[in-house]
This record gives C-alpha cells, sequence and structure tokens, in this order.
C-alpha cells in the first residue's frame, strides 16, 4: 500500500457553478492555497470483459478497485507514467501503484499492455491479467488545493474529455464522447480528521455525491 488510508468527500456540480466554488474555496474557513499549478491528466480505465468494476460501483458494492494508468502533460497518447490500482472501503480510500517508464508515445493498447505487464511483479501481472480490457480513456484539467493547517488536499477537475476505447487496438485520441460538461471537487484528508472537516463544510454550495469519473466515462460510452 503506497498510502495510508483516507476519507474522501466528493461534490459535482455543473461548469456555470465554478466562481461559486472557487469563491467557497478561497473564503473557507480550511483557508485553502493553491498547492501547485493545474496539470492535464489522462487516464485510461481497464477492467474484466464483465466490466466487474463498473458494475460493483453502480451495485454500491463497498469495497471496490479499479485499474488504470495515468500520465500527466499534453502528450495525447500514454507516455511516462503510473499504473495504479484504486481501492476503496466505503467512503474510504487508498492507492497501490507502480511506475512506468515509457520512453516513448505508445499508439496501441497491446504495446501499452506489454509495456505495463513487463513492469510488475507477479502481483501486478495477476491484476492486470484480471482487468485487461481498456475500457476508456479520459482526461480533465486538475487544480490543486491544500489547507493552512497541511492535513486537507481539495483538488478541482474540469473539462472532462472521453475517449472510448473498446472498438479497436488503436488508442482512440480522435473520437470523443459527447459528455455532459461538470466540475468534480474532492476533499482528501486523514480519517482522524473527519468530524473536524464535517462540521466545517456544510456551507459548501453543493451535495456529496457517490461521483466517479470511470462510471460517468462508461455511461457516456453506452448511450
Amino acid at each position: 500500500m503506497d498510502k495510508p488510508l483516507r476519507y474522501e468527500n466528493k461534490f459535482v456540480c455543473s461548469d456555470l457553478y465554478e466562481s461559486e466554488i472557487l469563491s467557497w474555496v478561497t473564503l473557507s474557513a480550511f483557508c485553502f492555497r493553491k498547492q501547485y499549478p493545474g496539470r492535464l491528466i489522462s487516464n485510461i480505465y481497464y477492467d474484466t470483459f464483465e466490466y466487474a468494476a463498473y458494475a460493483d460501483n453502480l451495485d454500491g458494492i463497498s469495497k471496490r478497485s479499479k485499474l488504470r494508468y495515468r500520465w500527466y502533460g499534453d502528450s495525447l497518447y500514454p507516455c511516462k507514467g503510473t499504473l495504479e490500482l484504486k481501492n476503496r472501503i466505503n467512503s474510504y480510500g487508498y492507492k497501490e501503484s507502480v511506475k512506468i517508464d515509457i520512453t516513448d508515445n505508445v499508439t496501441s493498447h497491446s504495446s501499452l499492455y506489454k509495456k505495463i505487464t513487463n513492469h510488475g511483479n507477479a502481483a501486478w501481472r495477476t491484476i492486470i491479467q484480471y482487468n485487461s480490457l481498456p475500457i476508456i480513456l479520459n482526461r480533465y484539467i486538475r487544480s490543486y488545493f491544500i489547507s493552512k493547517c497541511g492535513g486537507i488536499r481539495l483538488t478541482l477537475d474540469q473539462s472532462h474529455e472521453v475517449y472510448d476505447q473498446t472498438l479497436s487496438d488503436n488508442i482512440n485520441i480522435t473520437h470523443r464522447t459527447a459528455t455532459t460538461e461538470y466540475m468534480a471537487i474532492e476533499l482528501k484528508y486523514d480519517p482522524s480528521s473527519y468530524e473536524a472537516v464535517t462540521s466545517e463544510i456544510g456551507d459548501i454550495p453543493l451535495r456529496n455525491s457517490r461521483n466517479s469519473k470511470y462510471v460517468n466515462s462508461v455511461s457516456s460510452i453506452m448511450q
């Protein structure tokens, strides 16, 4: 396990409320400030042929996981990045990850699959073989904030794009799926801070959500 268990609060809203959300972030009792510059995040999500990760989330299974390959920056195709297994137990989450040193962009799923399989140990190879089907590629711009006390992280994701990866071995970066524009906000902190945090977020102009970018993306390509 790369990181200890953390609690996560998720909120979703239309891009139309961007100014209100940014106002709440800056005026919040947590005194959030920019942690570092925003950046473009790209992911390819994998699942089983039965879409087990997608179904587990829809069914509200308390203990679930999903596999993705993530890279940062302007490259449209996968490059040097991280293979991540994102685990969730109710509202708690943690990630396991392994760095993948890709020196050139890959344009096919078979090539990427070979590269990530070769970088993992036996345990990782089992996970990759189980979740072997590339489902979607999504990308978005993420802004990073941190509280004055340093114990609460806030991320704000905007400009979401989704690309169906189920139709060809070629990585699809051109045929974008139609999606609804939205903003996703997440608060992440140590479980010991739960009461202190929840007592102060009552004024956020949003409702807690079970938002999952993966589920939203898969649902959009099924329409």
